[in-house]
């Protein structure tokens, strides 16, 4: 059975610039796709320096997890994204309730 570092709804940083997407090391995201492949890699929503979210595809050793979620950037961004993930995975699947 293939293990993963990461399962969703965990705080990462970035360890290295990403300018194609306009993301700097340090930034930090909410993993929620995870995708069954050798080796295997996930995807998450970032929080640029001007507070929008970028989504990125990556593998687990381009992140950190976060030990400490309160020291993230845009913290109330990253929480709120959370509690709609959380939602929709317990079956809230209408916009209106996420």
């Amino acid at each position: 059975m293939k293990t993963f570092r990461f399962d969703g709804g965990e705080m990462v940083r970035l360890k290295h610039d990403q300018p194609e997407d306009d993301l700097k090391s340090g930034d930090c995201g909410l993993v929620w796709g995870v995708y069954n492949h050798d080796p295997p890699f996930y995807e998450a929503s970032f929080v640029d320096e001007s507070g929008e979210f970028v989504d990125l595809m990556f593998y687990e050793e381009e992140v950190e997890e976060l030990a400490n979620p309160q020291e993230a950037p845009f913290i109330d961004r990253l929480e709120r994204l959370r509690k709609m993930l959380e939602k929709y995975e317990a079956g809230s699947r209408s916009p209106s309730n996420i």
